[in-house]
């Protein structure tokens, strides 16, 4: 399914964010007749030669352009993550993310954030789980056997799942 042959007034689109400054990964969903559907997939990567300023420019350019095309109800976004050995992976997480949130509130879309244990915990059923593990439950609930995208753009898949998932239960309104 294309986005092309969806109408606005009848789907509902989430779309997940895995943001970071070397890559940002986004992935829209929408419900499908037997699950959710991957609309939309890709990965924004940046140079660590070009200047932060411009690099998250560019990504903020470029997810603003998401927003705009697939009129998403809902945005999931990872929560920053503090790594011992990384904390500079942290640090330029969290700038990606902070472009990504001020997209989101240019248009006003909702915003959801998620903790990378609450969405493995969602997808697979333990906060535990291996990347691995939560990539092939990431298949397995959009009914395919491999994602068009790469490892960043599956994990916003997951992100979106998860707030697929909520609202399904009705947590989300």
């Amino acid at each position: 399914m294309f986005i092309g042959d969806l109408k606005a007034d009848e789907v509902t689109v989430i779309i997940g964010v895995d943001p970071g400054l070397a890559a940002t990964g986004a992935a829209a969903l929408v419900a499908g007749d037997d699950g959710f559907d991957v609309v939309f997939a890709e990965t924004m990567k940046t140079s660590s030669k070009t200047p932060v300023s411009e690099r998250l420019s560019a990504i903020e350019t470029w997810f603003a352009g998401i927003l705009e095309e697939y009129k998403p109800a809902r945005v999931s976004v990872e929560e920053v993550f503090i790594h011992g050995r990384h904390p500079t992976t942290a640090v330029n997480m969290a700038q990606a993310r902070g472009v990504v949130l001020a997209a989101c509130g240019s248009t006003g879309v909702e915003v959801l954030e998620y903790a990378p244990k609450r969405v493995k915990q969602a997808i697979t059923g333990s906060g535990a789980a291996s990347k691995e593990q939560v990539q092939k439950m990431v298949l397995r609930h959009l009914n395919i056997e491999e994602f068009a995208g790469d490892e960043h753009a599956a994990d916003a898949a997951a992100l979106a799942l998860c707030a697929a998932f909520d609202v399904e239960k009705g947590d989300i309104a």
